[in-house]
């Protein structure tokens, strides 16, 4: 029965690399590129706030 349990958990170990290897997307393929942005929809919230501090946005300056 040891040898059969060892065999079995190979085999199980097999099996569950082979569906992940299968779940990435394809080489070359981007995901979020089958997001159709023309179709999105913006939904603002009277409580919603962004805080932006000169830290986060960079001390660089815009020359126009």
């Amino acid at each position: 029965m040891g040898m059969a349990h060892v065999l079995l958990a190979a085999a199980l170990a097999m099996v569950a690399a082979a569906a992940t290897v299968s779940a990435w997307p394809a080489e070359g393929i981007q995901p979020l590129s089958k997001i159709a942005m023309n179709k999105a929809t913006v939904n603002l919230h009277g409580s919603a706030y962004v805080r932006a501090t000169p830290a986060l946005l960079g001390d660089q300056v815009c020359k126009a």
